[in-house]
């Protein structure tokens, strides 16, 4: 698949580098996030994280060792206040009109193939459209509706603010 730029947020490189134990030169597709790092690294000591520490940490110890897949399926991202996007394997769903915090210039938007919609939300298959540029919130409510559930049990447990 051909992919003309990467989506912002989601495909920023992790490199962990352990000889003897991480393979060099290995890749992986794993989704993770920097709060995994907790439970992680307290699984390479051998250390019990206290109750109610670290919550929506994954230990991703089988991912960096073995090349496994991650034990995350989801992740949450907030650019801006009250302003929330959730990631569910290759489904990204932004709960605001745009997850942009910052406006970048026009010609931007132009150049690269960005266009405006008048939908409250945006929803994207980044399977097929790795650039976000075609918002399928209009055209799939149910997905729409399940990631906004998802969002809304994670924000209930308190794994975010």
């Amino acid at each position: 698949m051909e992919r003309d730029s990467p989506p912002g947020g989601h495909r920023v490189p992790f490199i962990v580098r352990w000889p003897g134990n991480v393979k060099p030169g290995a890749v992986s597709e794993a989704l993770v996030s920097q709060v995994d790092i907790m439970a992680t690294l307290a699984a390479v000591v051998g250390a019990d994280l206290p109750a109610n520490t670290a919550h929506d940490s994954h230990n991703l110890l089988a991912v960096w060792k073995e090349n496994a897949p991650s034990p995350r399926r989801s992740i949450v991202h907030n650019t801006m206040q009250g302003a929330y996007a959730v990631r569910r394997e290759n489904w990204l769903l932004i709960a605001a009109k745009s997850g942009t915090r910052s406006k970048v210039p026009a010609w931007f938007d132009q150049e690269n193939g960005y266009t405006e919609d008048d939908q409250p939300g945006e929803l994207y298959d980044l399977s097929t459209d790795f650039a976000q540029k075609i918002n399928l919130y209009a055209k799939q409510p149910a997905k729409v509706a399940e990631l906004t559930a998802l969002l809304n049990t994670i924000r209930a447990r308190g794994q975010m603010r």
